[in-house]
């Protein structure tokens, strides 16, 4: 459907997806601060240098299998981090998604005034970038802060 949406819906959308963004963000960081990374870049040199320094078969498996067990907890702790980042997002969007989807297509006329037309509608654009935009800010205001 090509269609587009008016001036007060798409400042609603984005400042929705803004305040998505600020949860993502906030999320994200108390998250990150319970999972320890640390170790990993601590680690992880070290496990290279073991692997690379030619030492005996036997010794190679163990130094490979504990990188294979730090990187594994890294990856899960990432995994971790994203789905709890996420989770309200998702939530919104399952919630609230169809009942905003189905206004939106009731009320547009026009064409869709996005880049990304026709992979995101008006709608959806607005929303992600929203997020995104939010979610970067954030981050950085809370890396600048320490917090």
């Amino acid at each position: 459907m090509n269609v587009a949406i008016s001036r007060p819906v798409v400042l609603w959308v984005a400042m929705a997806g803004a305040a998505l963004g600020v949860l993502v963000a906030t999320i994200s960081r108390a998250v990150s601060k319970r999972l320890s990374r640390a170790e990993f870049w601590a680690e992880l040199p070290r496990l290279v240098h073991s692997l690379a320094s030619g030492s005996d078969h036997a010794e190679f498996v163990r130094v490979y299998r504990s990188l294979a067990k730090l990187l594994v907890s890294y990856l899960a702790n990432s995994a971790l981090r994203l789905a709890a980042s996420f989770a309200p997002v998702v939530a919104a969007v399952v919630l609230c998604g169809p009942w905003v989807l189905e206004s939106y297509h009731r009320g547009a006329v026009g064409p869709e005034k996005n880049p990304l037309w026709p992979y995101l509608n008006d709608l959806e654009f607005y929303f992600y970038l929203g997020i995104a935009l939010a979610s970067a800010l954030t981050a950085l205001y809370l890396r600048k802060r320490g917090r």
